[in-house]
Order: C-alpha cells, then structure tokens, then sequence
C-alpha cells in the first residue's frame, strides 16, 4: 500500500544459494494520495435562514476536507444559507460541489377586510390580499378568477389558501 505521493522503487532480489549468485529486479510503485471528495449534489431547501452541515449531502466523502463558499472563501459547517448559493468541498486532490436550491416560501399575502355594495364592480380579492397566483379560495361562495361580485356572492370571510413544497400559507379576506 502506498502511503504517500510519489515514486517508491523496491528491489527484488533473488538468490538460489551457492555460487550461482542472484539476481536483482526493481519494482517501481507510482503512488499519488487521492480523496474522495464524493459526488457533485443539487439540493432543494425551503427559504428561510437556516443553518445546515453541508457534509450530510455527500455519499462517501472522506473526512478532513475544506470548504469553500462561492467566493472560494474557506467556510466551517454549519453554515446559515439564505439564498441559492454552491460550495465546494475539497479534499487530497478532489473535489464536490454542493449546489442549494433555495425555494420561496408560499405566499397567500396579508389577511384584510373590505366593504362592498351589491351595485358595485367586481372586486379581485387577491389583489386585496397582494399574494401569490396559483392558490384556491374557500367561503360562503365559490370564488372563481379571484373575482367577488357583490351583485351575486354573499359577504363572508374568503380564506386564500396557497400550498407547495414548502408549506401553506392562508389569508383571509373578509367582505364586509
């Protein structure tokens, strides 16, 4: 086993006894110390500061390595990620890249109240709330195209549901 970077050359020396003599072979060994930096990962977090040990994303990576953040700056585990952001993780020759993938949150917007006429226009109840597209309503009546008609639907709380991979937020807007 060689444990060190570089050449080793080993005689071999054999000899029969007597005077037959012997007769000498060099093995020569080229030995370089590698790591196993593990496997490039792409991962998938929701927002949020969170603090994380990058090492448990590696399969077989040795140990005693360094890391890197994208600014090739040296970084100690854990480290709080914020936002998307790839770091390398070097070690005797080899490297792996962590790459995060920082999802957003779900946003429904903030809860509010409005009053409303039965002769006045149609109200987008998303706008009201300022949320992300993409969720469902639930309320005295069914809201269709984020639309409240206050000609045909009855005033209620209206609650906006948004969910994804991250969770579910919920707001409400409550028609006066």
């Amino acid at each position: 086993m060689v444990f060190a970077s570089g050449t080793i050359i080993y005689p071999f020396i054999v000899g029969i006894g007597g005077n037959c003599g012997t007769d000498t072979a060099f093995i020569t060994v080229n030995g370089s110390l590698s790591g196993n930096a593990g496997e490039d990962v792409l991962v998938h977090l929701c927002a949020g500061p969170t603090e994380i040990d990058l090492s448990a994303y590696l399969t077989d990576a040795d140990q005693g390595g360094t890391w890197l953040n994208g600014e090739n700056e040296p970084v100690s585990m854990p480290v709080v990620v914020t936002g998307d952001e790839t770091f390398t993780y070097q070690v005797n020759g080899d490297a792996a890249l962590v790459t995060l993938d920082i999802a957003p949150l779900p946003d429904a917007g903030t809860s509010t109240s409005t009053t409303l006429c039965a002769g006045d226009a149609p109200v987008d109840l998303l706008d009201l709330l300022g949320g992300q597209s993409g969720g469902s309503w639930s309320g005295p009546d069914m809201v269709s195209n984020d639309l409240f008609d206050p000609a045909s639907m009855q005033g209620g709380a209206y609650i906006y549901s948004v969910t994804d991979t991250c969770g579910t937020d919920a707001d409400t807007v409550t028609v006066i």
